[in-house]
């Protein structure tokens, strides 16, 4: 189950292939930060619970920590109000923006559970993500409508909308969306763990770059997230 099929497919060929369930469970996480991107992605964070015969359960918990160690928390950037309508009566307020921007936890989570967990290695369960968002997907409909009510925070900065709205309009159904920094992003992940996004270089453009706007993710927090 999940909210494209190419998501669902990356799992169910890991283990047609032999992995196991946390292996399959990985890869597909990995290609929904491709497929699903409005709601998921190396920024964001999750949990993942693993039952294991004979050893009870284990809940990984690496769901996004609240931000600024070493900074003034009193004065951030506003945040910015955004109402998500999806549908008339369902009318969400959103606050987004630099400010809103927590410390990830997505890749260091994936790797711990295939540390502690997993049958195969990371390079090969991402290397299928890397290459579909170099590729591109399909824009089935679940993205789309999710791409039409979250309009307003995919072009919140240009480097979003780039992405989003490549030639200006927005992208929709039947569309193709291509993502080559994430496939990089990827790849770099499969061959070197995730250690480069919370003490390496990238770890230092992504805090640079909030901070710079007014939020609050510094390289210490980054560092300090376990």
């Amino acid at each position: 189950a999940a909210g494209h099929p190419v998501t669902a497919r990356a799992g169910a060929e890991v283990l047609r292939k032999g992995g196991n369930a946390v292996d399959a469970a990985v890869a597909a996480v990995l290609m929904s930060f491709v497929a699903e991107s409005p709601l998921t992605g190396p920024g964001a964070g999750g949990f993942m619970l693993v039952h294991t015969p004979g050893e009870g359960s284990a809940l990984l918990d690496f769901f996004v920590a609240a931000p600024g160690h070493g900074v003034d928390a009193s004065a951030p950037a506003e945040l910015v109000p955004i109402d998500v309508r999806f549908s008339d009566a369902a009318v969400q307020r959103f606050n987004v923006g630099p400010s809103s921007c927590g410390v990830y936890g997505n890749p260091m989570g994936l790797a711990e559970a295939l540390r502690r967990f997993g049958s195969a290695s990371l390079a090969d369960l991402a290397r299928p993500a890397a290459r579909a968002a170099r590729e591109g997907v399909e824009v089935v409909p679940m993205q789309a409508f999710l791409f039409q009510v979250l309009e307003p925070i995919l072009r919140l900065s240009p480097e979003c909308e780039r992405l989003y709205a490549p030639g200006g309009p927005l992208l929709r159904e039947g569309d193709t969306i291509r993502l080559p920094e994430l496939g990089d992003l990827l790849d770099r992940l499969g061959s070197d763990g995730p250690d480069f996004l919370y003490h390496g270089d990238v770890a230092a453009a992504v805090s640079d770059w909030v901070i710079q706007r007014g939020g609050l993710v510094t390289r210490e927090d980054l560092a300090s997230y376990a």
